[in-house]
Order: C-alpha cells, then sequence, then structure tokens
C-alpha cells in the first residue's frame, strides 16, 4: 500500500512529491447531476514542471501543495474499485432487439409537429451581435 497525503500534509507532499510520477485522488459527485453515476471517480496527476520563482513542483499551473489541499488526499496508489473520470460511464438501458421500431401514436406526432411550428424561423430570427 501507498502512501497517503492528507490535505494537512501539503507541504510533505510538496516536498516528497516527484516529477514524471503519477499521484491520485479521489472526487465526489453530486447524485443531482446524474443519478446513474458513480458517487466518486478518481483523477490522476503528474508533476512536470516547476514553478518559475518558487520553484515549487507544478501539473498543469498548480503546485503540489495546493493540489494536496484543494484536494486532497493524494494517494500514491491508483485506487481500487473507483471509476477513472475519463472513462465512459457505465451503459444505463440495455441494447435494443435487432427488429425494434419505435411506434409514435398520433397525438405524439401532433406534439412534435406543434413544437416544429411553434419554434423560430432562422431566417426571421435577430441576429447576436
Amino acid at each position: 500500500m501507498g502512501k497517503t497525503w492528507k490535505p494537512q500534509d501539503s507541504k510533505r507532499f510538496g516536498r516528497e512529491a516527484q516529477l514524471g510520477k503519477t499521484y491520485y485522488y479521489i472526487v465526489n459527485l453530486s447524485s443531482r447531476a446524474g443519478a446513474w453515476e458513480d458517487k466518486q471517480l478518481y483523477h490522476e496527476i503528474v508533476f512536470d514542471g516547476h514553478a518559475p520563482f518558487t520553484g515549487h513542483k507544478t501539473a498543469n499551473g498548480y503546485s503540489a501543495e495546493t493540489l494536496c489541499r484543494q484536494y486532497g488526499p493524494i494517494y500514491e496508489d491508483q485506487p481500487r474499485g473507483i471509476r477513472h473520470a475519463g472513462t465512459p460511464a457505465p451503459q444505463v438501458a440495455g441494447p435494443l432487439s435487432q427488429g425494434y421500431e419505435g411506434v409514435l401514436d398520433h397525438a405524439e406526432i401532433r406534439g412534435l409537429e406543434k413544437q416544429v411550428a411553434d419554434s423560430s424561423d432562422p431566417r426571421t430570427r435577430r441576429r447576436f451581435l
């Protein structure tokens, strides 16, 4: 099991972080944003440079101390059982069968036609500045 740095250990993490090594932090998601989404996702950080005046290790413009303070705890090992934020979400509905036809009744078709008729005409629409 690798090291873990909590937000109060931000100065120590700033000293111990290594350039080119991958570190991880976990983000908690709100259930209001997507009820089907995972509750937690993890992000990766790779420090690739130094700040010009202070010499602190940086990743995407953030120093190691700032990342630890704002997004901590920071993990040295990849979290198990948690999906990476860059991977696609799990499929919510199953695939449709081969011969599936979505049949619309007359009321649904009339409602869709009304929405099209009520929408603004792009030729008469006022131009945005």
